[in-house]
């Protein structure tokens, strides 16, 4: 390629003193980001919302629990609450306890294990900061939760 004399594109000039004569291709080097360089994608709120509502599910079911048990004690066993023994020996409960202790334990259960899963997702989506504010409120609850929920559930039951 040749050069108009006196001329020459920005860019692609030949340093002065050089024996060689100027080239099409000796521009700057491309600028090519380092990988370190990226802006970190923003990370979905996903996992503190559902570690929330995981929570707040095993809060309802929990006191929902308390309170069919509280009932289900103050209509067979406890009729005065403040005054109340449960037989330990099964064999002594009343039919409607026995029958009814195995479903209620059931659902119990059931809101200890949405009461965990929630609270270890609220816990993961804070330590990976994936929706932090949803999960702090999740470990809040999730540890609120179960104390508040055994006492509304006997608030509402003895009434």
């Amino acid at each position: 390629m040749t050069s108009t004399p006196g001329f020459e594109p920005p860019g692609y000039a030949s340093p002065p003193g050089s024996p060689y004569p100027p080239s099409a291709y000796a521009g700057p080097p491309l600028a090519w980001p380092s990988l370190g360089e990226a802006p970190p994608a923003k990370k979905s709120a996903a996992n503190g919302i559902a570690g929330v509502v995981l929570v707040v599910i095993a809060t309802i079911v929990w006191v929902y629990g308390w309170y069919r048990m509280y009932v289900l004690l103050r209509t067979t066993v406890c009729p005065n609450m403040a005054n109340c023994t449960v037989p330990s020996d099964p064999a002594n409960w009343p039919p409607a306890l026995t029958n009814a202790a195995p479903s209620l334990l059931m659902f119990l259960g059931a809101g200890i294990l949405f009461g965990l899963v929630g609270l270890i997702v609220s816990i993961v989506a804070t330590a990976r900061k994936a929706g932090r504010g949803w999960g702090i409120a999740g470990i809040i609850l999730g540890i609120v939760a179960p104390i508040a929920g055994l006492f509304v559930g006997a608030a509402i039951a003895i009434g």
